[in-house]
């Protein structure tokens, strides 16, 4: 015969050598979290001490693979950095005969994990990531499609600034000039034609360029359309000296199509000369393009061309509009543009006027 089974016990709990359960007597299933994974379990007992003829062993399932047997007259189970899931603590005695007294204790261990290793915040990353590289894909993609954009734009562009009509014609006033034996003139504004080429195609290579190089090309610009159009308009150009002191970046060839639609839809079907005033000015952040013509207005305008020189005017005015939406959104800055009729106070119509702002850099 066996010796009885004994009366086995959990009596209290440790964390760090801290009291963490006081009794037992009442709790099946202690919780603690992922920093409280260093833990002691005091058993008790109504048979021990060293003439006992049993001995006890402990089993943490998940965790111990085999049991551990406890001291002589130490009963307690030990454990040191035990990761989070959840256990079975039990315990067991074992008499001096060999004979087995199973599950004599037991107890529930919870260790819960951070907040890093719980299933929402795995969740939570997971669909951050994926809207992550959704954005990203959306944003390469987008940003593919405005560049994509842009070049068309830009070859819309310089087919408008190297418009057959423009180049054919100048050429033609430099030809007069020779046949007229005026040939510094004509070498002069032929100079003055193969610059303006030079500038249009460098310029349009890039997404910036300085505001001087900018102010060149629209200046040459003027002066080989008003020798197109045998003088029959004037223009002038102001820019604030700080403009051109700080050499600011700008996109280029933002005022070439303005400039066109004044010309070809304003200031050359008057009955007397035209002017054109261009003004540069630094608001803050900002450099403002101010263009006024004192041609005979957009009313007057719509009413004389023809439907081929309003699709012209709408691809030039378009375009500037959308390289400017375009510019908007890539450096993420808000640009204006507006166009306006020009009228005294008798609402007289004197021009046209065509206002745009942008950022510089």
């Amino acid at each position: 015969m066996g010796n009885p089974a004994p009366a086995v016990f959990l009596s209290s709990m440790y964390v760090f050598d801290k009291l963490k359960v006081p009794s037992f007597s009442n709790i099946n299933e202690v919780t603690l979290t992922y920093k409280e994974n260093f833990f002691r379990i005091h058993i008790g007992t109504n048979v021990w001490g060293k003439n006992s003829p049993f001995r006890y062993y402990y089993k943490l399932n998940g965790f111990n693979k085999d049991w551990v047997e406890t001291g002589a007259s130490d009963l307690e189970a030990r454990f040191t950095n035990v990761p989070p899931g959840r256990y079975d603590f039990l315990v067991k005695a074992e008499d001096d005969q060999g004979n087995k007294y199973n599950n004599l204790a037991d107890c529930s261990v919870i260790i819960t994990p951070p907040f890093w290793q719980k299933g929402w915040f795995i969740f939570l990353v997971f669909l951050t990531v994926i809207l992550l590289l959704w954005y990203f894909w959306w944003s390469r993609t987008k940003n593919l499609r405005l560049s994509v954009f842009n070049m068309e734009l830009n070859q819309k562009l310089l087919r408008v600034q190297m418009n057959p009509h423009f180049i054919f014609n100048s050429l033609s006033a430099i030809q007069n000039y020779i046949y007229s034996n005026q040939t510094n003139i004509a070498g002069e504004y032929l100079s003055d034609f193969a610059h303006l080429v030079r500038k249009i195609l460098n310029n349009s290579r890039y997404n910036l360029i300085s505001f001087t190089d900018e102010l060149e090309t629209v200046e040459l610009y003027l002066k080989l359309q008003k020798l197109r159009f045998s003088n029959k308009f004037d223009y002038t150009i102001s820019a604030d000296d700080d403009i051109a002191l700080n050499d600011y970046q700008i996109p280029p060839m933002l005022a070439q199509p303005l400039l066109e639609n004044a010309i070809e839809h304003g200031v050359k079907n008057l009955d007397r000369k035209g002017l054109i005033t261009i003004k540069y000015t630094v608001n803050k952040k900002t450099i403002r393009c101010e263009i006024e013509d004192n041609g005979i207005g957009l009313t007057a305008s719509r009413r004389l061309k023809k439907q081929s020189d309003q699709e012209n005017e709408s691809v030039a005015l378009s375009i500037v509009k959308q390289r400017l939406q375009i510019f908007s959104k890539k450096k993420k800055v808000p640009v204006s543009f507006s166009i306006e009729e020009v009228s005294d106070t008798d609402n007289n119509v004197k021009g046209t006027r065509v206002i745009y702002e942008i950022p510089f850099f």
